[in-house]
């Protein structure tokens, strides 16, 4: 999450200043919540099995952890709407292009840091792909990633994500010093 954030609010300072926008804050925040929108699901996921996160909770992302139709379908739609008049006061291009990397690098995230996979290629192809330390690995269906979920899956995994770790370290400093720049950002006439 820290990380998903940091990335965000970054994409959005980069776009704000390249297109010098008046909506800064509304932008970062625009950056932050594009960058956790994939994990809408997970709300739904949790009202389902009340409230249980363990191995399996990866079966959130069943609903939006699909690329090309979310990156890029709502990217896509939005740049639509800034082609035409509904947008003539403010440009939704910057606003689409923070949206399409922040919930792009959302989904790198994932790919790389567990969650069995993601169906990168939905709705060409149904494979979910996962890149490891060893190799990508490419698996065929819900039934074979559930397996590797059960077989290699940490039921306590929301607990390790706190963990004092060098990983999740990192992600918190990098959030801190990406909350610093914005707010000078911010203030910065």
């Amino acid at each position: 999450m820290f990380l998903d954030v940091g990335i965000g609010l970054l994409l959005a300072i980069v776009i704000g200043w390249l297109t010098n926008t008046n909506h800064k804050l509304w932008l970062l925040i625009f950056g932050a919540v594009s960058a956790l929108a994939p994990d809408v699901d997970l709300i739904v996921y949790l009202i389902k099995h009340k409230g249980k996160l363990d191995q399996l909770a990866y079966e959130h992302r069943e609903l939006l952890h699909k690329p090309l139709a979310f990156s890029c379908g709502v990217f896509f739609l939005m740049w639509w709407f800034d082609l035409s008049y509904l947008s003539y006061k403010t440009p939704l291009l910057p606003w689409a292009i923070v949206w399409f990397w922040a919930t792009f690098s959302h989904f790198v995230h994932d790919t790389f840091e567990g969650g069995w996979g993601i169906q990168w290629w939905w709705p060409l192809e149904d494979k979910y792909y996962l890149l490891t330390k060893q190799r990508l690995q490419v698996i065929r269906d819900k039934q074979e990633q559930r397996e590797i979920a059960i077989q290699y899956g940490n039921p306590n995994w929301l607990k390790s994500c706190f963990s004092w770790q060098w990983w999740a370290i990192t992600k918190i400093i990098f959030f801190v010093i990406v909350l610093i720049i914005s707010a000078r950002w911010l203030m910065r006439t």
